[in-house]
């Protein structure tokens, strides 16, 4: 006969689901709202980095990969956030646009 096994569901860490979820959303508003993505995104880096932190001193939990992208997804924020405003403005620093 067989036996009806449960099986319980897969458990995945909170850290690693809120670190995508910030890194989502550190590049969604770059359109609308470019001053939030900065912060957005080195919150995803943080939460990248402590997700996977408590991904390997528990190996019961699941979402490596969650963590993973959410950490790059806040480096690809970051850099939206800082570095493309100032390669926008460079164009107006040097070629004397706009005085």
């Amino acid at each position: 006969m067989s036996e009806n096994l449960i099986v319980p569901p897969a458990v995945f860490s909170g850290g690693a689901i809120a670190a995508l979820a910030v890194g989502v959303m550190s590049i969604v508003p770059f359109q609308f709202l470019p001053v939030a993505t900065l912060p957005l995104g080195v919150a995803a880096l943080v939460l990248g980095l402590v997700s996977r932190r408590a991904l390997r001193a528990d190996p019961s939990l699941r979402g490596g990969r969650l963590s993973l992208a959410g950490f790059i997804l806040g480096i690809v924020g970051m850099f939206l956030g800082g570095a493309v405003p100032v390669l926008l403005m460079l164009p107006w620093r040097f070629f004397g646009w706009g005085d």
